[in-house]
């Protein structure tokens, strides 16, 4: 009981985030192990041509999607029985059968192959009536707008360059969020007080929070369209540590996985374990509301705002405003993304997503630069370029108690458009074996895209002087006996804690 005392004791709050990275990684595992995860493409029974835009859902269930301009599709289901229903206008429609393990997952990770026969039926003309309602597509703006934008869509998006590469920098900070003026306040914290002295007023809109984890990395990224080829090489990656405690290297993996990279020019965006439809996807306007706000200038660029939101607000389903350039490329110049909070996710209070395009880095100073040869090429290409992309998380319980608020931001800079590529740039290396870990601050300093905050800073040097205070290594260990069940004290050790107690109905209870 006194162990325990300790570990739910005020000072211990400060290590909530450890806490929580520990136990969101079982979290994440469980949510997983729930779910499977169905790849496939869609082809013409005939010619074997690409069926685009074909629906695919699982008999018995609300899990579905549809298939790409190239006839691929990503299917997520909870289902042990996954029976797949595919159908497409001017096709008959087909069913197949994916075999599944003991577990209900399906077996082996193939892509699957799914073949339509052509159909030749007459259709009679039918008339629909139906009751006046307040929102409709036919003859709407906002919708004639994204129309527009799911028609170029293919044209606009970077996947069109031959070669493409680029400076990227990342960087995530976890932080405090509704921290009260009591918990400040407690005595139990002790010589820990001071590290409400880095508290952020700016990060999270409306509320100071306290960062107290932050990473970051600076890396050049290359892509080649034919043969597709990508490979991202790590220049520099740095972050508060707490070593001897937390795998910083499996915490690395978790956050990568919890921030995916998302392209919202996909049809089907895998967010949080769970599967979107994309505002602009193909079937976008079956599913959300679209309207037109205003029409404002984003960095010299006549755009039109529109707003969206589901049409089902319990749907996997996303909100926000979307900047649509009026130049008649219809592309996406920026776009601000939410999850409604009337959808059921894990540990998810609050989700948002930034994301801003530019048409010719080369105007905006992003460019690498290079030779006229180049330069011309690049205006000659098409296809929007991503040049931020921000995540922020709210985490927590309970909407109103202590959570944790994450952000990821990434720019991108150096462009290099249609400039050939060597096999050198596309060669897997290992980050680890190289210098890449203890970069001195002069290098930080010289190629952070954007300068640290004064609270970011703080980050580092409150975590350095909290991993000096003894109290501090106490706690920890016995945060870590609890939680890992394990600790080495130099000259013993002590685990697995759960191995002090046992009960079976033969032998009972059993205590060493």
């Amino acid at each position: 009981m006194k162990i325990e005392r300790q570990i739910m004791s005020g000072r211990n709050v400060l290590y909530l985030i450890l806490t929580f990275l520990l136990l969101g990684t079982f979290s994440l595992h469980a949510q997983l192990a729930g779910k499977s995860y169905i790849r496939g493409v869609v082809v013409d029974g005939k010619n074997g041509e690409p069926v685009p835009y074909a629906v695919v859902v699982v008999e018995g269930s609300t899990d579905g999607t549809g298939t790409d301009s190239d006839g691929r599709f990503l299917l997520v289901t909870t289902s042990k029985k996954i029976l797949l229903k595919v159908s497409s206008m001017g096709y008959l429609p087909a069913e197949i059968l994916v075999p599944t393990d003991s577990n209900g997952k399906p077996a082996g990770n193939e892509q699957l192959t799914i073949k339509l026969a052509p159909a030749s039926v007459q259709l009679d003309a039918i008339v629909v009536k139906a009751n006046k309602v307040r929102y409709r597509n036919r003859d709407n703006p906002a919708v004639m707008i994204i129309d527009s934008v799911i028609s170029y869509k293919e044209k606009n998006r970077s996947k069109n360059f031959d070669f493409l590469n680029y400076e990227k920098y990342e960087k995530i900070i976890f932080s405090f969020s509704n921290v009260s003026e009591k918990l400040k306040e407690t005595r139990v914290l002790g010589k820990f007080k001071f590290v409400f002295d880095n508290m952020d007023t700016i990060r999270k809109p409306g509320q100071p929070v306290l960062p107290v984890y932050i990473r970051e990395q600076l890396s050049d990224y290359y892509y080649r369209r034919s043969p597709e080829a990508k490979n991202e090489i790590v220049k520099g990656d740095k972050m508060v540590t707490f070593e001897g405690y937390l795998d910083e290297q499996g915490i690395g993996v978790w956050l990568n996985y919890l921030y995916q990279d998302i392209d919202l020019y996909d049809n089907n965006i895998l967010f949080l374990t769970n599967q979107f439809i994309s505002p602009i996807a193909t079937t976008a306007p079956a599913f959300y509301r679209y309207y037109i706000l205003d029409t404002l200038n984003i960095s010299g660029a006549e755009c039109y705002k529109l707003y969206f939101s589901p049409r089902n607000k319990t749907d996997f389903l996303f909100q926000g405003y979307l900047y649509i350039t009026a130049d008649g490329t219809y592309a996406v110049k920026r776009a601000e993304i939410e999850v409604s909070r009337q959808i059921n996710l894990n540990w998810i209070k609050d989700a948002r997503i930034v994301q801003e395009f530019e048409k010719d880095p080369e105007k905006t100073g992003l460019s690498a630069g290079g030779n006229q040869q180049a330069k011309a090429s690049q205006n000659t290409s098409t296809g929007w370029l991503l040049t931020l992309d921000e995540i922020s998380l709210d985490l927590g319980y309970s909407r109103n108690g202590l959570g944790v608020y994450g952000q990821k931001s990434v720019s991108y800079r150096k462009f290099g458009i249609n400039r050939p590529l060597t096999e050198s740039n596309f060669k897997q290396r290992d980050t680890r074996a190289d210098t890449t870990l203890s970069k001195p601050e002069s290098f930080w300093e010289e190629n952070r895209h954007s300068q640290l905050t004064t609270s970011e800073k703080g980050i580092y040097r409150t975590i350095d002087t909290l991993k000096r205070i003894p109290a501090f290594k106490r706690t920890m260990n016995i945060t870590r006996i609890v939680l890992a069940s394990y600790h080495n004290f130099g000259k013993f050790e002590i685990g697995p804690v759960i191995s002090f107690y046992s009960y079976n109905p033969i032998d009972a209870q059993q205590r060493l």
